[in-house]
């Protein structure tokens, strides 16, 4: 006969409950590691975050003390000075430039110093002038979209694309102005000089609307219209040679 049984059963049960509780603190242990772990992991991914926002808010700061150097409207900030600024943003913050339209920017702030420059621009004159700054400008404000796709842009559409917005702005009323008033295709040397200058700097759409809008209503040039993507110069010569056959060929008469 077992001695004290009852005992031994109420030991039983203590030592059950006692194992019991040992594997319930090392399971609790367990999960408060695994709980550690996470915490300590996300805790290295907020801090990262708060860096990485940290960061971007810092160089969003340099960006816009940067740009407030040639907000101011006066004589004293020049288009070389504005040209400066946002060729620097672009090349230290190009992420940026892209992301937050700063193109936009510039032309706001070089398009009446450029309005000014040119003010007494006559094209077919003088057509060199400008050039220069276009080349660079265009860098700056010509967007990727705008690169792709400059040579199948509808002609005459309205574009975001600042640099379009500023050869539209710029540009096309003064060659407008003196090809309406001024240009006589049997004289097509000064008209092939600005295309020679200006042809590269144009965007497809306004390179269309020259053509189309200008050159050949003045000289009554169908035959090329099916041609539209020959190059611009090519296309100019052809429709000023049928311009000038067609004048001789009266005048003869």
């Amino acid at each position: 006969m077992t001695p004290m049984p009852e005992l031994q059963h109420n030991m039983r049960l203590l030592v059950d409950v006692a194992e019991a509780d040992i594997q319930r603190i090392d399971g609790k242990l367990r999960h408060e590691k695994d709980t550690a772990v996470i915490l300590g992991r996300e805790q290295t991914r907020l801090q990262e975050e708060v860096e990485l926002v940290a960061a971007q808010v810092q160089r969003l700061n340099q960006i816009l003390q940067t740009v407030n150097q040639c907000q101011s409207a006066d004589a004293s900030v020049t288009i070389t000075d504005v040209e400066q600024v946002y060729s620097r943003l672009k090349h230290k913050h190009r992420e940026e430039y892209y992301m937050y339209n700063l193109a936009a920017a510039a032309l706001a702030q070089g398009l009446p110093r450029l309005t000014q420059l040119l003010a007494a621009w006559r094209p077919l004159e003088d057509p060199s002038l400008g050039t220069a700054e276009f080349i660079r400008w265009r860098e700056l404000l010509e967007s990727e979209q705008q690169k792709r796709n400059a040579v199948f842009e509808a002609a005459g559409g309205a574009s975001s694309d600042p640099y379009v917005q500023l050869c539209s702005a710029i540009v096309m009323p003064k060659l407008s102005r003196v090809m309406t008033n001024d240009w006589e295709p049997r004289n097509p040397e000064p008209m092939l000089q600005f295309m020679e200058l200006w042809g590269p700097l144009l965007p497809g759409a306004l390179q269309q609307q020259v053509l189309e809008s200008l050159i050949f209503p003045k000289v009554g040039c169908q035959s090329t219209v099916n041609k539209p993507f020959q190059p611009l110069s090519v296309v100019h010569e052809q429709c000023l040679e049928d311009g000038l056959r067609a004048g001789r060929s009266q005048a003869v008469d």
